[in-house]
C-alpha cells in the first residue's frame, strides 16, 4: 500500500523527488529533441519548449549537451564528434562551412530560393530572409554552390528563382467589438458614439473611433456595408439632398386644412409624395365616447435647413459671406414701436393747448 509522501523518510522524499525531476527532463529532452529535428536550431527549439527568448540561446546549448539528447540525434543520423562540437553552428570544418551553412547549400540547389533554404537549414524564422541573403555572398557558400553547379544571381527578384506562392495577409473576420463598431458606425455615422456602443472604456472617444476607422480591415468591412447600401437602396448625393429639400421647405397646408369648423385632413390621394415625405408622425387615437383624434408631426425644418446651408456654404463655415438682411424703413419702425412700447404720449404743446 502506497504511503502518503508526509509519512515517508527524508532518503524515500529525495528519491521520490529525483524521480519526478529525471521524468519531467526525459520529457524535456524528448520535445527538444523533436523541435531540433525539426528546425535545426537550438535557440529556436528551446523558444519553442516555452523558454525565454533571452535565455534559449544558453538553455538549447545545454540541452544539446545532455548524453540522453546526444544519443538520440545520433539515432536520427546527425553526426556529432567526442566533444560535441559538432552540433555548435558557427563551427567550420575543411571546406570553410560549418554544419548550418552545408544544409543551406543543399536546399539552395533545390529550390533556389534563399529564404526558403535559410528555414530549411534551421535558422530562426524572424531572420530567415535576411540570414539567407547574407549566405549568398559568404565566399566559401559561393563556391560550394558553384561546385554543385548553381549559379547565383543576385537582385529584387531574380527570374531563375523557384519562390513560393506567399498571399497577402487578410484578416478573415473582425473581432467582436470591432462588429458591434462597425454596425454602430453604419446606424449612427459618429466614430465617437460608435466606440462608446462598441464598448470602447477611454476618455477620449473621439481618438478611439478615428483609430477604428483606420483599422484596415474595419475600414475594408465599412467600405463594403456602404457600397452594398448604395446599390441596394440607390443612395446618392442628389437623393439625399432631395430628401432634405422635401423637408426644408414643407408646409403644413399641404397636409390639413382648418376653419371655423374645425381642422381637416387632405385626402391620402390628394397628397404628393413630396408632400407625405415631410410627415414625420401620425397618429390617430379614440375615446371611450368614440372621438377621434389625429396628431400630426412634421419632420424638424431647422435640421433640414442648417444641413442645406452647410451643404451650399450660406452657412459661414467655407468663408462664403452671408447676404446682409433687408434693413427695415421709418414707418416699419415706428409700427413696430408702438407694438412693442403702444402709443407715443403727446406733445407738450399739444397739452397745454387741450388745457
Amino acid at each position: 500500500m502506497a504511503q502518503h509522501p508526509s509519512r515517508l523518510s527524508v532518503c524515500a522524499r529525495r528519491c521520490l523527488a529525483r524521480e519526478r525531476r529525471a521524468a519531467r527532463q526525459a520529457e524535456v529532452a524528448r520535445a527538444f529533441i523533436a523541435a531540433y529535428l525539426d528546425c535545426r536550431n537550438a535557440a529556436e527549439a528551446a523558444r519553442r519548449l516555452g523558454i525565454a527568448k533571452k535565455r534559449a540561446a544558453i538553455a538549447g546549448h545545454r540541452l544539446l549537451k545532455k548524453p540522453a539528447v546526444v544519443e538520440a540525434l545520433r539515432a536520427a543520423g546527425i553526426e556529432i564528434d567526442a566533444d560535441r562540437a559538432a552540433l555548435h553552428p558557427n563551427r567550420r570544418g575543411a571546406d570553410g562551412l560549418n554544419p548550418r551553412q552545408r544544409r543551406f547549400v543543399a536546399e539552395y540547389a533545390v529550390s533556389c530560393n534563399a529564404h526558403d533554404a535559410a528555414l530549411r537549414a534551421g535558422y530562426a524564422p524572424r531572420s530567415a530572409a535576411t540570414l539567407g541573403s547574407r549566405q549568398l555572398r559568404d565566399p566559401a557558400v559561393i563556391a560550394a554552390l558553384a561546385k554543385a553547379g548553381v549559379t547565383i544571381t543576385y537582385g529584387m527578384h531574380p527570374t531563375d528563382q523557384q519562390r513560393k506562392p506567399r498571399p497577402p495577409f487578410v484578416k478573415q473576420r473582425l473581432t467582436a467589438r470591432q462588429q458591434r463598431f462597425v454596425a454602430a458606425y453604419l446606424e449612427l455615422g459618429n466614430a465617437s458614439e460608435a466606440a462608446r456602443r462598441a464598448g470602447l472604456t477611454t476618455r477620449h472617444l473621439g481618438a478611439a473611433g478615428s483609430k477604428m476607422l483606420h483599422d484596415p480591415a474595419v475600414a475594408a468591412v465599412i467600405a463594403a456595408e456602404q457600397e452594398k447600401l448604395m446599390e441596394n437602396g440607390r443612395l446618392t448625393a442628389a437623393r439625399v439632398l432631395q430628401e432634405y429639400m422635401r423637408i426644408a421647405f414643407a408646409n403644413i397646408r399641404d397636409i390639413m386644412d382648418w376653419g371655423p369648423d374645425g381642422v381637416s385632413l387632405r385626402p391620402k390621394d390628394a397628397t404628393t409624395e413630396d408632400q407625405s415625405a415631410a410627415i414625420g408622425e401620425f397618429i390617430v387615437t379614440a375615446d371611450g365616447s368614440g372621438t377621434i383624434t389625429a396628431r400630426v408631426t412634421m419632420q424638424p425644418k431647422l435640421e433640414a435647413l442648417n444641413a442645406l446651408a452647410r451643404h451650399l456654404g450660406i452657412d459661414g463655415s467655407k468663408g462664403v459671406p452671408l447676404p446682409a438682411p433687408p434693413w427695415p424703413s421709418a414707418e416699419e419702425r415706428a409700427a413696430l414701436r408702438e407694438r412693442l412700447l403702444g402709443p407715443p404720449p403727446p406733445a407738450k404743446d399739444e397739452k397745454a393747448k387741450n388745457d
